[in-house]
């Protein structure tokens, strides 16, 4: 899979990252200009917010210690082949292309690699376990979060990093709630339920602004939501909806992240 290579340094007291995203400071910023979608947005001091691809982390308003130890440990492999205890390691990044949100979404790397800046690189999965993503994932601190515009055969390497990781119950994999279930009691529990798929967290916060329960939550996400996804262990064109099952106030999904594969909104 042939990725962009946008060289320069990761400013980790910038903006509000989490243990998926930080914001950074390229080189050469007309590499940029090769993503395909939408301009990507910069701040006054030239720095763009990355999206990491293939990776989700627990968000920075989840519960604790969790959303901040994905944080730290984001930090500390960005600063893996730099002084440990600096704020502007330098480093690349690949991509292809932004989101809606007009974000770079991106294979984080510390250090340098020996090809110039703007290169056209193809990922294997050597390069892929360099990656922060992959990282991140392998030390139980992010889910899976595939698209269809990532290649198979990165989608199967991060899934055997996520399963080793929830086999030595790493990280999120101590307590995470995403097939076993979890209670709702509206908006002032969202920071205290155990660690679930995020993008149903986000969803879910997303409904608690104006509800109390779950009785509404299938209708809130089959009519406010477009997710739609492929599963890929019985072959399902599904909305996300049809993967999460409400008894009462509480939900579970039905699937696992690795076998979810959501179509870019």
């Amino acid at each position: 899979m042939s990725f962009t290579l946008i060289k320069g340094v990761f400013h980790l007291d910038a903006g509000i990252p989490d243990g998926d995203s930080v914001r950074f400071l390229a080189d050469n910023d007309l590499l940029f200009d090769n993503l395909r979608g939408l301009p990507v947005e910069f701040r006054t001091d030239g720095t763009v917010m990355l999206r990491y691809e293939g990776i989700d982390a627990v968000e920075k308003t989840a519960i604790q210690p969790f959303a901040t130890a994905a944080r730290e440990l984001n930090f500390a492999l960005l600063r893996e082949q730099a002084d440990p205890h600096t704020n502007a390691p330098r480093g690349f990044i690949l991509s292809r292309q932004t989101d809606k949100n007009r974000r770079p979404v991106s294979f984080a790397f510390s250090g340098d690699i020996d090809q110039d800046d703007g290169s056209i690189v193809f990922l294997d999965v050597e390069l892929l376990r360099r990656s922060v993503n992959l990282k991140l994932v392998a030390k139980g601190q992010a889910y899976t979060m595939f698209y269809e515009t990532l290649f198979a055969e990165l989608r199967v390497e991060l899934t055997a990093a996520f399963k080793s990781a929830r086999r030595r119950a790493l990280g999120i994999h101590r307590q995470d709630a995403s097939l076993t279930g979890t209670s709702f009691q509206g908006r002032p529990s969202l920071d205290e339920i155990p660690p679930i798929f995020p993008k149903l967290w986000r969803r879910l916060e997303e409904y608690s602004r104006n509800h109390k329960d779950l009785a509404e939550f299938i209708h809130f996400m089959r009519t406010k939501v477009t997710d739609k996804l492929f599963t890929i262990s019985d072959g399902r064109h599904i909305s996300f909806d049809n993967a999460i099952t409400v008894t009462g106030n509480n939900l579970k999904m039905k699937y696992e992240p690795f076998d979810m594969v959501f179509r870019p909104a």
